[in-house]
This record gives C-alpha cells, sequence and structure tokens, in this order.
C-alpha cells in the first residue's frame, strides 16, 4: 500500500473510534463483508476511489477530509507567559486545530502557548496532552516518565506547562521552558502529564489567542 492509500486507511480507524462506530457497522453502510474494513484498516487491501467517496458521505464529510491523513484536536486551554493555563467554556468556545499528516489519539487535547513578546515566533505553539477519561489526571497521579519532561501539571488547583524535576524529599521544582527558569520550588504536584508532542501554531502569529476569539 502506498503512502497515501496507508494515511487513507489511518484516518478510516481515526473516523471510526471518533464516531464510536464498530467496523460492521461501516459494512453495513458500504454494502461491504466487514473483513473487507479490516484489510483496508490493516493496509492489506487498497480502498478503491469508489468506497473512498462512500466513507466520506457515512461521516458527512468532504472528501479532502477523508482523503488527507491528520486529526483534529480540540483546544481546552491557552498558556501565557508564566506558562500558567488559562481555562475557558468549551461549551461555548469551541476551538479546534487540524493536524494534516500527523495522527494522535483521539483523547488527546491541546494548549496554545502565545508569547507576549512581539515577534517572538519561536514560543508560538500547541501542546498536546492525552487526557483519558479515568487516566492519569482523573486518578490524580503524576505519570511515572514526568521527571525532566515537558508536562501538563496541576500545583494548587491550577494547570500550566513545565518541566518538572524531582527532589529528594518527594517534592517538585518545575522550571519554564526554553530560559529553564524556576516557576515553583518544592512543589505538591496534583498530577502530571507528559506531552506528547508541540506543534507550531502558525494560525495565532499575526493577533494572540484570545478567549473571544472565533475561527
Amino acid at each position: 500500500m502506498h503512502g497515501d492509500q496507508t494515511q487513507i486507511a489511518h484516518r478510516l480507524q481515526e473516523l471510526l473510534i471518533a464516531n464510536n462506530m464498530k467496523q460492521t457497522e461501516l459494512a453495513n453502510h458500504l454494502d461491504v463483508d466487514p473483513s473487507v474494513i479490516s484489510t483496508w484498516i490493516n493496509g492489506r487491501r487498497t480502498i478503491p476511489q469508489k468506497n473512498i467517496e462512500d466513507i466520506a458521505n457515512v461521516f458527512g464529510l468532504p472528501l479532502p477530509d477523508v482523503q488527507h491523513f491528520g486529526c483534529e484536536i480540540p483546544i481546552l486551554g491557552e498558556v501565557r507567559e508564566n506558562y500558567q493555563v488559562w481555562d475557558y467554556d468549551t461549551l461555548t468556545s469551541k476551538k479546534r486545530v487540524k493536524c494534516k499528516t500527523v495522527f494522535l489519539p483521539h483523547d488527546c487535547v491541546g494548549y496554545i502557548y502565545v508569547s507576549e513578546t512581539p515577534f517572538n515566533w519561536r514560543d508560538q505553539m500547541i501542546f498536546i496532552a492525552r487526557i483519558r477519561k479515568g487516566g492519569m489526571v482523573d486518578q490524580r497521579k503524576i505519570h511515572i516518565k514526568s521527571d525532566g519532561r515537558i508536562c501538563l501539571v496541576a500545583v494548587d488547583n491550577k494547570k500550566m506547562i513545565a518541566i518538572p524535576r524531582k527532589k529528594q524529599d518527594g517534592s517538585w521544582d518545575l522550571f519554564a521552558l526554553g530560559d529553564n527558569r524556576i516557576l515553583v520550588q518544592s512543589a505538591d504536584v496534583q498530577y502530571s502529564v507528559p506531552i506528547l508532542c508541540q506543534l507550531p501554531n502558525w494560525s495565532v502569529l499575526p493577533y494572540g489567542f484570545h478567549e473571544t476569539l472565533e475561527y
């Protein structure tokens, strides 16, 4: 299977997960045997163009959204200069970022960091974390891989993006990205989840990111 077909196969798997649809349900919609869906996803068989068009219709998507591999990440907060995460009501202010050519689990969320320093383009980015229902955040646990990594961290019921480093007494020092200054000393961390990846956020460069901004 060549690259484009591999991307479409991954996109199909993503759509099934995001829509909570079983392969057998999709097979019924497309009037094909369920085993065919499995061979498409596993890359053992190429997806015919006619079926790609039918898949787009089933999920109510434009054809390019099926043909181009990527995912959508809901943005749950913005990060300011002090790396604090500002939350807002996502029910009334929905923001999502399309990540083309990137495949991430459907339970990932994004946090946009916008530097307030003019032209500081290096710090315009989106931090992606995986927040699973019933996972580390819900359980208020610290991920075993947190030490020394960029993480989504909660201290005193406030979220921030920081690099936690564990001290001998069991507490944590939290360091800022880039200049490595200490944000919080001897913190009692409530939970910590490593950041999966950082994406450049070119769309926010001209105007910054604000709670009331819709795009």
